[in-house]
């Protein structure tokens, strides 16, 4: 700021619209505007204060939270009481270099993993909030990699984010808790399994396959027969991971009132391969859906012994030519395959 005038002493004299600006120049100094933002603000009339001030409270906000992040992890690292200078420096440069945004993405990848295979604890919140905002998608991986080595110390942080306004990061989370298989994790889950999200849902039923706990199976249960093709195939998966202790639970479904829930039930007892749904399998051949119909003899010809065979032959008799023609083709590769014909 220069002044208006001089004193014969060469001294500054400034005029009181000199000292207006030189308070507003202050004033806007304390929120943090640089000189030159200022000098934009006050005389080019193009400069929107409010974008400026915007911005600024936008960066505020951004380092308080980081400064409370490093509050909380400068408070687990002193409640590590053999925690040194050298441990402490390493953790907050490691830190540090993973929650900069403009930083190298192949440094982030080391930090996550130097983090992860020493399962710093103290690190944590830092990982998780990277985990969830991270847009790489290998810096993101390392990064649930180093989440899960964490163990079931992660899911007080976890879990409460399934219920982030983000699809996205309830994504994240599902797919962290899939990796982790950890049984406390099973309620959480079990709602994921509703929502809205198809994608989410999807991916928490995998979650729930990789659990195979009868919680799970319960959970699982309940959602056969999705109109999606891409989740009912997840379903299956799932369900053919927890194995044999699905098939009753199965077999029950194949009396729901759905078509769709009792083809899928059909399809998956084919998959596990047990001969204990052979008999259930066999009804169903009779039912008023062709699909159920497919799908029940479809499952046959994937089990073994002469049960299914004789269920396969009386399909053969079924109204629908094209059901014929599937249970004939079925029951020439049994005979092709002496094994499957053990009882």
């Amino acid at each position: 700021m220069t002044a208006t005038e001089r004193t014969e002493a060469a001294y500054r004299r400034y005029s009181p619209d000199d000292l207006t600006r030189l308070l507003q120049i202050r004033s806007l100094k304390t929120l943090g505007l640089s000189l030159e933002e200022i000098g934009r603000a006050l005389d080019d009339p193009a400069c929107d204060v409010k974008t400026v001030l915007a911005q600024h409270l936008a960066a505020a906000r951004l380092r308080l939270q980081r400064d409370q992040a490093l509050v909380t992890q400068l408070q687990r690292l002193q409640n590590r009481s053999e925690t040194g200078w050298a441990e402490l420096a390493e953790v907050i440069e490691l830190m540090q270099t993973l929650a900069d945004p403009q930083g190298d993405k192949n440094a982030r990848i080391r930090s996550a993993f130097s983090l992860g295979a020493a399962a710093r604890q103290e690190a944590l919140p830092v990982l998780i909030e990277q985990l969830i905002t991270e847009p790489d998608f290998f810096v993101r991986e390392t990064l649930t990699w180093a989440v899960v080595r964490m163990g079931a110390a992660v899911l007080p942080a976890l879990l409460p984010l399934l219920e982030h306004a983000d699809p996205a990061v309830r994504l994240q989370v599902v797919h962290t808790l899939s990796k982790l298989s950890e049984p406390r994790a099973t309620a959480a889950l079990l709602l994921a399994v509703q929502d809205p999200d198809a994608e989410v849902a999807r991916r928490a039923v995998f979650a729930l396959g990789q659990l195979g706990s009868s919680e799970a199976l319960g959970g699982l249960i309940a959602v056969l027969g999705q109109p999606s093709a891409q989740h009912r195939q997840s379903l299956n998966t799932a369900l053919v991971q927890v194995g044999s202790a699905a098939v009753p639970a199965l077999i029950e479904a194949l009396d729901q009132p759905s078509a769709l829930v009792r083809a899928q039930a059909a399809d998956i007892l084919g998959l596990i391969g047990s001969g204990e749904a052979v008999p259930a399998l066999a009804d169903l051949l009779g039912d008023g859906d062709w699909e159920v119909r497919f799908a029940a003899l479809s499952a046959l010809g994937q089990l073994a012994g002469q049960a299914a065979q004789r269920a396969l032959s009386l399909a053969v008799q079924d109204p629908d030519a094209r059901l014929r023609a599937v249970a004939i083709r079925l029951l020439a590769d049994a005979e092709r395959a002496p094994s499957r014909q053990l009882a």
